[in-house]
């Protein structure tokens, strides 16, 4: 398993906007992959994409750390994470 850290941002920003701004940042995304690709743009583009998505579920009142569990789970369940497997 790894473990990353976001930013906590306290969005000011209705549930509508903040969904707006998830595409917004994974068209960015998508861009980053045409013409001649810069890996360190993709990787924060791909960043950019997971902060927007987390703060958009916060929005909807989710405990990200719950949903990351049940994430987990239906990973194992599928065979593609096992936790002793754990770093």
């Amino acid at each position: 398993m790894m473990k990353i850290k976001l930013a906590y941002l306290d969005l000011e920003t209705t549930t509508q906007e903040q969904a707006m701004k998830v595409w917004e940042e994974i068209q960015e995304f998508g861009l980053s992959q045409v013409g001649r690709v810069n890996i360190d743009e993709v990787a924060e583009e791909a960043f950019d994409v997971i902060q927007a998505m987390t703060g958009y579920l916060v929005k909807l009142g989710f405990d990200i750390e719950e949903l990351n569990r049940k994430h987990l789970k239906k990973m194992e369940g599928r065979g593609w994470y096992n936790e002793k497997d754990k770093m």
